[in-house]
């Protein structure tokens, strides 16, 4: 056996026994049952972001994204895009603001 035979036997088996810990430690996480919620989590409904339109108009969303120049409004059944350039962005960071909801402006 040359030595290149030798140090990738050696690799396979650190490997396998690597993939064996792996699966032991997925085995008993999957039969622990799941971490309890926390009181708060439950208590407390989340506050919904506001964007406001620089017509004027005003809509609230609980999930988005920020992706470049487009804001993507995300639920259960769909995604739905709004240009940046749409959006009121200095009155939506300030209506956010007092309603205590963080509103990050995109990167330009």
């Amino acid at each position: 056996m040359s030595q290149r035979e030798i140090d990738l036997a050696y690799q396979v088996g650190r490997l396998s026994g690597e993939i064996e810990q792996l699966r032991q430690q997925q085995n008993l996480s999957s039969s622990l049952p799941p971490p309890p919620q926390t009181q708060a989590a439950t208590d407390r409904p989340r506050i919904p972001t506001v964007l406001v339109f620089r017509d004027g108009h005003r809509i609230e969303i609980q999930n988005y994204a920020i992706v470049g120049q487009t804001l993507w409004v995300v639920d259960e059944k769909a995604a739905n895009k709004i240009s940046i350039a749409d959006v009121d962005l200095d009155a939506t960071q300030n209506e956010n603001r007092r309603r205590g909801v963080r509103f990050p402006l995109p990167e330009k």
